[in-house]
């Protein structure tokens, strides 16, 4: 291994280790407590030396959106993959659900929840790619429904935003009983939306 070759690797390989301890910090503190001088005390370098890396603490923050994006975009692809024909929306819906509750800093990062504040506003193109998703997701449940789409309009988001308010109310506790009444809201919700794409597509 050459010279460049071998302080590239060193070089990716600290960069991953203050991505690492950002995420950590974050489950341990809340994202409140993640700061740059935190992160140099955990890797033990100075704050010089994350700086060499990340320009500030937003771009930290911008990089583990993307991580998050990322795998909340895989899992949507895995549920989705091994789902039924016909349950492909409640499959897909479920693995949202169970990234935003179970994978909460994640999903803060990704939503700018939990005290995440980006200080200048960068659009990511994960979020496009995630909406790809479960458009696809709900194009397929339409075929084997035998309903004809040409186009979707907002149903992926009205999907997403009604799981994105069971994981907020959950998060809050505004849920009581938990579990049980979690998952009745679910699958009332779901079904809720399919039965009215029914209608809508049927026109």
């Amino acid at each position: 291994m050459s010279v460049t070759d071998r302080k590239e690797r060193d070089l990716a390989a600290r960069r991953r280790k203050i991505l690492d301890a950002a995420w950590s910090l974050a489950e341990t503190e809340g994202w409140s407590g993640v700061s740059i001088r935190k992160l140099a005390e955990i890797i033990e370098y100075g704050p010089t030396v994350l700086y060499q890396h990340f320009t500030n603490k937003d771009e930290i923050l911008r990089e583990l959106r993307e991580e998050a994006f990322d795998e909340l975009i895989e899992a949507l692809a895995e549920a989705w993959g091994k789902a039924a024909p016909r349950h492909e929306i409640q499959s897909l819906a479920q693995a949202y659900l169970d990234f935003g509750i179970h994978r909460k800093v994640r999903y803060e990062v990704m939503m700018e929840l939990g005290g995440v504040i980006f200080s200048e506003k960068h659009p990511t193109a994960k979020a496009a790619q995630l909406m790809q998703e479960v458009e696809s997701a709900i194009k397929a449940w339409c075929l084997s429904e035998g309903l004809k789409v040409e186009h979707l309009t907002m149903e992926w988001f009205e999907l997403c935003l009604y799981l994105h308010g069971l994981v907020a109310a959950r998060s809050i506790s505004f849920i009581q009983d938990s579990e049980q009444t979690l998952k009745a809201l679910f699958q009332f919700g779901v079904n809720d939306l399919m039965n009215a794409w029914r209608l809508r597509f049927a026109k």
